[in-house]
């Protein structure tokens, strides 16, 4: 039975992680934070790797992916964040979701966007994933908006522009990126 990380003693905890879920890992972090001249966490120092969904004493259930700020640690399956890394456009993005969760939090000056119904519905035809099949990837009802959106707009960006204009000019201004602009993403260092 998965026990949460903080009933692990050190031993137990490091193993080794093969490279493909390091740069997995890696690649989400990189992908939010691309457009900032400096960004590293200091909030979130740990990373948790489960080979499986996983419960914990936050949320009740299985689920794939989670970040608990007191302790700085996130937490992904292994197998849901490498195959939201290989199909993100089959198949959502805990990696994504969970840096920008984490990058909203690190940046105080984030005004994150509000999502009406209909954003929230046009968020399902961009991608033709509805709110309760990312519920069911993420193994949680309480989804956050802002990191629902930031997986549209960095995985279906030229869709996501032609849908919701305004919306995206948001991300491109928070996130300092342009993604529809693939040769020069970032706007400026």
């Amino acid at each position: 039975r998965p026990v949460h990380p903080s009933a692990m003693d050190a031993d137990e905890m490091r193993v080794q992680v093969p490279e493909d879920l390091k740069v997995a890992t890696a690649a989400s972090a990189v992908q939010v934070s691309f457009g900032k001249p400096k960004f590293a966490t200091t909030k979130f120092e740990h990373i948790v790797l489960y080979p499986h969904p996983f419960p914990s004493p936050q949320f009740e259930g299985f689920h794939t992916c989670e970040i608990y700020e007191p302790d700085g640690v996130v937490m992904l399956d292994a197998n849901t964040l490498m195959a939201g890394f290989n199909q993100p456009q089959q198949i959502f993005s805990i990696g994504l979701y969970e840096m920008a969760r984490i990058f909203k939090i690190e940046d105080p000056s984030v005004s994150a966007p509000i999502f009406d119904e209909k954003a929230l519905v046009t968020l399902e035809k961009i991608s033709g994933m509805t709110r309760p099949q990312i519920s069911t990837v993420v193994g949680l009802t309480d989804l956050d908006d802002f990191a629902v959106g930031a997986y549209h707009f960095f995985t279906f960006p030229e869709r996501f522009q032609t849908a919701l204009p305004d919306l995206y000019q948001l991300f491109v201004n928070i996130f300092q990126q342009n993604p529809v602009n693939k040769e020069y993403p970032v706007l400026h260092y």
